[in-house]
This record gives structure tokens, sequence and C-alpha cells, in this order.
């Protein structure tokens, strides 16, 4: 995949879509722009290898230029969405949106519930996610 993704760089190709959560797409991005230095587990059991040679061909290139990884997610799972923000906390910190988001049932069932609470605590607290 990696030599592939490569090849087609020289045709003006940036953007490669995986069937994974798309709730990892951040971390993957960060990953292959060499912002974060690990991967969700999952992905680093399918993609690793060809995820760490994208990133050294990002390495040198201009931010324009690089190759972005994307994540689709298919068969979506509600779970996903937690599993994604109990990671954010390693790059934002003092933020405690995401802890009170934390706190919140990962559960199908409420699922719609957690997104409404999320979207409430996000309206109220604005000043936690708007750039200063």
């Amino acid at each position: 995949m990696s030599t592939l993704l490569q090849n087609l760089h020289s045709k003006n190709f940036r953007l490669f879509l995986i069937e994974a959560r798309h709730s990892w797409s951040w971390q993957v991005e960060e990953f292959e722009f060499g912002k974060r230095h690990d991967l969700p587990k999952v992905i680093q059991k399918y993609y690793d290898y060809q995820f760490q040679a994208l990133r050294r061909f990002n390495r040198n290139l201009p931010e324009n230029e690089r190759i972005t990884v994307r994540c689709l997610d298919v068969n979506h799972v509600a779970e996903a969405f937690n599993q994604s923000l109990q990671r954010m906390p390693v790059n934002i910190s003092g933020d405690t949106v995401f802890t009170k988001i934390l706190g919140l049932a990962g559960t199908e069932k409420k699922y719609r519930d957690e997104l409404d609470k999320i979207l409430q605590i996000l309206h109220k607290n604005t000043a936690l996610y708007e750039a200063k």
C-alpha cells in the first residue's frame, strides 16, 4: 500500500481512505504528519508497517503535498467516539469538557442521548474549544 501511494503521489494523489472508525482519522493524520507517536492498537494491528512507511515518506514533504489518510466507517460503532475522546487528553490538556464527555456511557442504547449531552456541553463551554 505505501509503495502504491508513493507512486501515485507523483500524479498528485494526496488522499487515501481506509475502512476504519472515522473517529480515528485525527489520530491517523497526526501520526502521518509526525505530531503523534502512536496509533490505536487495532490500527497498528492491520496497518502499522504501511503507516510507518507513509509517515517516513511524508516527513520531508511540505504540508500541502503530504498524503493524508482518512478513516471511513462503513459499519459505525457507537463506542468509537468515546474511545477516540479517551486519547484526546494526550494533546488537549486542561479542557474539562473532555473529562465530562468521558464520563458518558458508550452504549448503542444511549448513543443519541450521549451525543445530545456532548452538544450541550460544547454549546455551554465554547471557550473550551475556540481558538484564543
